[in-house]
């Protein structure tokens, strides 16, 4: 298991945190190493939409960057429904459309999984962690087992693996 209680000692999926009674501090952990890597997978994200729109313009991708992909409104939802529609309109190909929709599904596992993290609730029942979420308007609760954070890291991994795989296929178009 992922959480065990163990002299107050907290193995967690990608590293390990001590700590003694005020668990907030492994709460914390949690939460920003998830997001932390979820931001990986949207900068992949912003990099090709840059270089979709500003080709190989360094400047010019920076300034649209700043301008327009870093401003709260531009979220990491709408990046991923701007990459839907540059596969649906053949601007980024896959071999099938099967593998299209395998990568738009395992980029939007990414962005539910950073939301259920950073809105929804940690907590500890009998030395095992929770995440508790809101889901298509239903409460969801989650066990962060060792298998729950290995899939999560997979997925993470995949994903920015695939991002930056399809950059470089852009960056030799362009």
């Amino acid at each position: 298991m992922l959480f065990m209680v163990c002299s107050n000692v907290y193995i967690i999926g990608w590293g390990r945190c001590c700590m003694g009674e005020d668990r907030s501090e492994e709460l914390a952990t949690i939460r920003g190493k998830i997001i932390s890597d979820a931001l990986v997978v949207e900068s992949g994200l912003d990099d090709i939409i840059s270089l979709i729109f500003m080709g190989k313009n360094l400047e010019s991708a920076y300034l649209f960057k700043e301008m327009l992909l870093d401003k709260e409104f531009f979220t990491f939802m709408n990046k991923w429904k701007l990459f839907r529609e540059f596969t649906k309109r053949g601007m980024i190909s896959f071999e099938s459309d099967l593998v299209r929709k395998e990568v738009l599904t395992l980029i939007k596992r990414v962005i539910d999984v950073r939301d259920h993290f950073a809105h929804g609730s940690i907590d500890f029942e009998n030395n095992f962690a929770r995440l508790t979420f809101i889901e298509g308007g239903e409460k969801k609760t989650v066990i962060l087992s060792d298998e729950y954070f290995s899939v999560l890291k997979e997925t993470f991994d995949n994903a920015v693996r695939i991002l930056n795989s399809i950059n470089e296929v852009l960056k030799n178009k362009v």
